[in-house]
């Protein structure tokens, strides 16, 4: 009875390690860089809090505060693990907004200079995050006011204070450290979203960036009534090319016809390479009519041939529904147009 007794908890003990391992494995699986370095913050934020209530000198204000700072911070550790995938940008904008706020009033109420200049240091970090994940339009501003303040309220108590360690010298080092890493983290940004969303032979956008941006569009079409009309165009003869002359050649008709296409469109119309030789112009503010009308004039001063379909975005429809009508024209008119 007692070896059945042992190898029931044995099974059950490894049963218990077998869903634990699971459970790992799923959250590992549902995360993105995204998630995980904000998680990461937060738990660099709840560190530093943390060290702050152990170690620091602390009156009951500052203790209250940090303690405060300590559960919030908590809280943007956990969320992101346990969203994963669907955490929001506007959360973690909101945990950066929160962490800087908490660092400017650390600075402004703190009579602890090592607890202001362990919240200072949080700000590279902070930095390098915002500038790699936020928009720059959103993520610069705020992060120069977020600075400036701290520089106000820095210069300010440094005049009533006694902190040797927060000298000049420090308070711009550390400016110029955070603002190298937030242009490091915009620099990141960029290249990451140029190499999701663009084709690497041609440019254009691949399949992920156009129906971002193409969503991005339909919707606002769909607020002001605009028209959107989307061209597919598939070059004729291309596979006869790719068997003759190689395949270089056929890489740079593509090179260059999509050249040629991005210089002759508008600055906001969209070029997408849907896959081989098949490519779409998304035209917002064009109707049919004035989208062939783009299209043969890009057609008429192109020195490559290739064959067309347009087609009309109606309110509420999907924009695959839009490109496969498009595709539909293009396959009725391709033998009636002239190569």
């Amino acid at each position: 009875i007692a070896a059945e007794g042992v190898a029931r908890r044995e099974q059950a003990a490894k049963l218990a390690a077998e869903l634990g391992a699971d459970r790992v494995a799923a959250l590992r699986a549902r995360q993105t860089s995204y998630s995980v370095v904000c998680s990461a913050n937060g738990l660099l934020v709840l560190l530093t809090a943390w060290l702050h209530l152990v170690w620091a000198p602390q009156g009951a204000r500052d203790q209250l505060f940090t303690a405060g700072v300590a559960l919030i911070s908590a809280v943007f550790v956990v969320v992101p693990l346990v969203m994963g995938q669907r955490y929001p940008r506007s959360l973690g904008v909101l945990g950066t907004c929160l962490a800087l706020v908490g660092i400017n009033m650390t600075a402004g109420w703190a009579n602890s200079p090592q607890m202001v200049l362990n919240a200072v240091l949080l700000l590279p970090v902070i930095a390098i995050t915002c500038g790699w994940f936020f928009p720059g339009k959103l993520a610069r501003p705020v992060m120069i006011a977020a600075v400036g303040t701290l520089i106000l309220v820095l210069g300010v108590r440094s005049h009533s204070l006694d902190w040797p360690a927060l000298t000049l010298t420090t308070l711009i080092y550390i400016a110029l450290i955070t603002g190298f890493l937030f242009e490091a983290g915009v620099y990141l940004h960029r290249q990451t979203d140029q190499q999701a969303s663009h084709d690497p032979l041609t440019g254009a956008l691949n399949r992920f960036g156009f129906w971002r941006d193409a969503g991005t569009e339909l919707r606002r079409a769909g607020r002001s009534g605009a028209a959107v009309s989307v061209a597919v165009i598939d070059f004729d003869g291309f596979k006869r090319l790719n068997d003759t002359r190689g395949h270089l050649a056929g890489d740079i008709v593509l090179r260059h016809a999509t050249s040629a296409w991005r210089e002759g469109v508008r600055p906001y119309d969209l070029i997408v390479r849907l896959g081989g030789d098949e490519f779409a112009l998304l035209l917002p503010g064009a109707d049919i009519e004035y989208a062939e009308t783009i299209i043969q004039r890009l057609r008429a001063g192109s020195e490559f041939a290739w064959s067309w379909g347009i087609a009309q975005w109606t309110t509420g429809e999907s924009l695959e529904s839009l490109l496969e009508r498009a595709d539909a024209e293009l396959l009725r008119s391709r033998a009636s147009r002239p190569a």
